[in-house]
């Protein structure tokens, strides 16, 4: 990962400071021609849109930034955490012996211990697809995507 990175731009989102979607997707792409082992999991942050309209933009923006500093804190050995658009992530978990169960707490937990209360009971959808040489940079997106909805309607 910190060799690829090294030799891509690296593009970051400017208000997170997570990784674009254009460097998530590069990243993915060199790891299915590496012929590498690994997952990717998406969140959707539930509810965000009224937390702009209640709240205001920039405590969304807060919500948001903060919710990153989570996420990086839970993926310590994750290289490339990335924020897709709006309220939605996406992290590729290479080499983790973590069960995802056991992310998705440690998420709550950190979630539930912020200082801003917009995060403490923030609730929020999420994916888990692992990637096999079958499935193209497209079709892997879609099944995480269709993961993640899952959750959300369940």
């Amino acid at each position: 990962a910190y060799v690829f990175l090294e030799t891509t731009t690296g593009e970051k989102d400017s208000l997170t400071q997570l990784y674009s979607r254009s460097t998530y997707e590069e990243y993915v792409k060199f790891l299915i021609e590496e012929k590498r082992a690994f997952q990717v999991m998406m969140i959707d942050l539930d509810g965000f849109k009224a937390i702009n309209d209640n709240f205001g933009h920039h405590v969304g923006d807060r919500v948001l930034i903060d919710f990153a500093n989570i996420l990086v804190s839970v993926f310590t050995n994750e290289k490339v955490i990335s924020r897709l658009a709006g309220d939605e992530f996406i992290i590729v978990i290479q080499n983790s012996t973590q069960e995802d169960e056991a992310i998705i707490q440690d998420i709550v937990t950190l979630c539930k211990a912020s200082q801003v209360e917009q995060i403490r009971t923030l609730q929020f959808s999420y994916g888990f697809q692992e990637y096999n040489e079958n499935l193209s940079f497209d079709e892997l997106y879609i099944m995480v995507d269709n993961n993640m909805y899952l959750n959300k309607h369940s």
